[in-house]
């Protein structure tokens, strides 16, 4: 096998691998907060995940 084959090969093991990296990932979103257009009748809402 060539070496450009090869660091073909290895280009995309370390694409897939940095892609599904979970510790590279943020463990929460930034909150976020639903106001209903400023209406204080109806519900609002703090929302986010980790």
């Amino acid at each position: 096998m060539s070496n450009f084959n090869k660091s073909l090969i290895f280009d995309n093991q370390n694409a897939y691998v940095f892609a599904y990296d979970l510790s590279m990932k943020k463990k929460y979103s930034n909150p976020k907060i639903y106001d209903a257009n400023g209406d204080l009748s109806k519900r609002w809402y703090v929302y986010f995940s980790y």
